[in-house]
């Protein structure tokens, strides 16, 4: 018999994957000529609404199947990129879903979920 957590975890992968094939043959993300941060936390909150909002929820606090409070976070661009790519724990990886150049636009919006004082 499946565990509740189990078919959760594959209904989200499911969703993701359907969610993912959409995306890639609607050409969803376009490419960018601009090279500066603005335009990589823009495209990287859309990635993010598609891909994470998911799990860890619209300000990075929702916590689903142990998603971390990635308001909270103290990791760097260059570790959240490894999570991102190579995923740990429950998340999943997204190194074949993403191109490197949208895994560090994630990493970068992700800074925009802090609370700034």
């Amino acid at each position: 018999m499946l565990s509740n957590a189990y078919i959760c975890t594959m209904k989200c992968r499911y969703i993701l994957s359907v969610g993912i094939f959409f995306m890639f043959s609607c050409n969803y993300y376009s490419v960018n000529t601009e090279n500066n941060n603005t335009s990589h936390v823009k495209t990287g909150k859309v990635i993010y609404q598609n891909e994470c909002m998911m799990c860890h929820g619209e300000n990075g606090k929702k916590r689903v199947l142990g998603a971390g409070d990635l308001s909270q976070s103290v990791l760097t661009i260059s570790e959240r990129i490894e999570i991102i790519t190579y995923g740990k724990k429950s998340m999943p990886s997204f190194e074949q879903r993403l191109k490197s150049e949208q895994i560090r636009e994630v990493a970068e919006y992700l800074e925009s979920l802090k609370p700034h004082d």
